[in-house]
């Protein structure tokens, strides 16, 4: 039997960047401080790292899937330097009131649903008890503790995003984060001491 890895789950926006709002040019990418430290050093603990992100962009029109992968991995690149890389990315274009009617759908990729983690936790035989899904966003602690993750939310206020009715359909103990540190690099920190 394969040994149980642990790992952390990563949004993005909020986390290993500032959240700019339907982010779609390099120029607007702001790394936010200590992500590289704090990433090299979860990977250090041994941590498979895995980014999971909705990206309504495509959904609105604003960008082709293609632009926003390119995108996506200058932000990554930023954020590695080089120094080690991410196991696994699951970025969601679908949104249920998108524009481009391609991508108009309730994905179970899309957070707060955990479809792509759970697909992740299987795939790389993940453990649960000693994994996290790391978010700045009621949508990012929702997803973790529906996959059993410790969820840990990286900032001083939960944020929300969609309609209230979107959210409504999830317990309240579920909109609760497990940890909460204002950035990921402490976050990182409270791991290694």
């Amino acid at each position: 039997m394969t040994e149980e890895k642990k790992a952390v789950f990563l949004d993005r926006d909020g986390v290993l960047i500032q959240d700019s709002h339907l982010l779609t040019k390099s120029k607007d990418i702001l790394l936010l401080d200590g992500v590289h430290s704090a990433l090299k050093k979860l990977v250090e603990l041994d941590y498979l790292l895995f980014l999971i992100s909705n990206q309504s962009v495509v959904a609105r029109g604003l960008m082709t899937e293609k632009e926003c992968h390119e995108l996506n991995s200058e932000i990554l690149n930023l954020c590695t330097n080089g120094d080690f890389e991410f196991t696994g990315i699951s970025l969601c274009f679908h949104h249920p009131d998108a524009q481009v009617e391609e991508w108009r759908a309730d994905s179970d990729n899309r957070k707060p649903k955990a479809g792509a983690i759970l697909k992740f936790i299987q795939a790389y035989n993940i453990d649960v008890k000693s994994s996290y899904m790391v978010g700045d966003r009621e949508s990012d602690i929702i997803a973790g503790n529906i996959s059993g993750l410790k969820s840990v939310l990286v900032s001083s206020t939960l944020k929300t995003t969609g309609s209230i009715n979107y959210f409504e359909a999830y317990k309240e103990e579920l909109k609760i984060p497990d940890l909460r540190y204002k950035s990921l690099l402490e976050f990182s920190n409270s791991l290694s001491s």
